[in-house]
């Protein structure tokens, strides 16, 4: 949403906003980025330059037995880890 980026479609600009998303890319101290990043969500709720009316949502159902398959935000799990525990198969039954 900053004023310059090719993915504002609204052509939407906030000097604030610009200056904070900025200063979060630069600062490597993650509670410092994390209190940017929730004055960034106050300046679009506040702006409403956009509605999100629609969130993706994606419902996994993991057997007991299935281990080190993890939820994340990007919804994208390399099977590297995953594995079956027979141990648990057993005691789920």
């Amino acid at each position: 949403m900053t004023g310059d980026s090719g993915n504002n479609m609204t052509r939407w600009r906030n000097a604030e906003y610009d200056r904070l998303f900025a200063e979060a890319n630069r600062t490597p101290d993650n509670a410092r980025r994390y209190e940017i990043y929730q004055r960034l969500e106050e300046i679009i709720a506040e702006e409403s330059p956009i509605a999100p009316v629609y969130f993706y949502t994606r419902n996994n159902l993991v057997r007991p037995e299935v281990k080190g398959w993890h939820g994340n935000l990007l919804d994208r799990h390399p099977l590297k880890g995953v594995y079956l525990d027979p141990a648990a198969a057993v005691k789920s039954r």
